[in-house]
């Protein structure tokens, strides 16, 4: 993914945010409109995670993505002795 892309996705993000504010202050806030936003917000947040650990794969290489598996297995060792 290009920058651009994740920064739009950060904009996005941004704008969902205000939305959230913007509705909790109202007079008459939809719990029904702000449960959408919450999910919007959400699912961005979860996609900038998945691009983020995705980048991190790309400049770190899969050994530096593989370090929970080792800590698994490191445990696992440790166990049996």
């Amino acid at each position: 993914m290009s920058d651009r892309h994740i920064q739009s996705l950060i904009h996005r993000r941004v704008q969902v945010q205000r939305a959230i504010e913007a509705e909790r202050a109202s007079a008459n806030p939809e719990s029904l409109r702000l449960a959408q936003l919450k999910k919007v917000r959400l699912l961005l947040k979860d996609r900038l995670a998945r691009l983020s650990a995705h980048a991190a794969t790309v400049i770190d290489g899969p050994r530096q993505a593989n370090v929970g598996e080792r800590r698994r297995r490191l445990r696992a060792r440790s166990r049996k002795s």
